[in-house]
This record gives C-alpha cells, sequence and structure tokens, in this order.
C-alpha cells in the first residue's frame, strides 16, 4: 500500500527530471527506491535532502521535527510535499554541479 501512495508522485517527479536531462546520482537515486519501496521513511529522506554540513546541525533539525504518540520520529509532509522537496533538492544539485 506504501508503494502505491508514493511511488506514482515520485516516478512522474524522476520522469519529469530525465525529460529535462536531470541526471540522480546512485546514492540519492538508492535513497528513492527505498523510500519507494517502504524501507526508509520520508523524514529519513527529507533529512537525506538537507544534507546536514555537522552532527550539530543534523541534532537540531531532528529537535525540530516532530515525534509521534510512541516518541518515535514521525513526519508530518505529505507524500506530495516530500516528492516536492525531494525535487527541488535534485534540482539544486544539479545546478551547483552544472556551473562548475
Amino acid at each position: 500500500m506504501f508503494r502505491n501512495m508514493c511511488g506514482q508522485p515520485m516516478a512522474k517527479m524522476l520522469h519529469v527530471l530525465s525529460l529535462e536531462g536531470i541526471t540522480i546520482n546512485d546514492s540519492d537515486m538508492s535513497m528513492l527506491c527505498s523510500y519507494m519501496k517502504g524501507t526508509v521513511s520520508g523524514h529519513d529522506l527529507l533529512a537525506h535532502t538537507c544534507q546536514f554540513a555537522t552532527l550539530s546541525s543534523y541534532q537540531d533539525w531532528l529537535n525540530m521535527t516532530s515525534r509521534t504518540d510512541d516518541g518515535n520520529l514521525g513526519s508530518l509532509a505529505t507524500v506530495e510535499q516530500i516528492v516536492a522537496e525531494v525535487e527541488r533538492f535534485i534540482r539544486r544539485k544539479h545546478l551547483e554541479f552544472s556551473q562548475l
């Protein structure tokens, strides 16, 4: 069921990027595939897109994110919000790489 919820929006975003000639590196693609399989949470995928420079910046981000009622990290972000954030991240990396 999870795959159906995130798979189509993610596949559509990947298709649009490929039509624009934007390639995705292996580590980013691995995270995206894991998210679509349900082995990585939206929270983990968003953390990956933030590309934290230091452990403290990651810990600060974790402290600002939501926790579920059972104390586990959760994500209030919808699939659409996650896909949009991932798309911005990939586009930003592509622009940075192409300017080198």
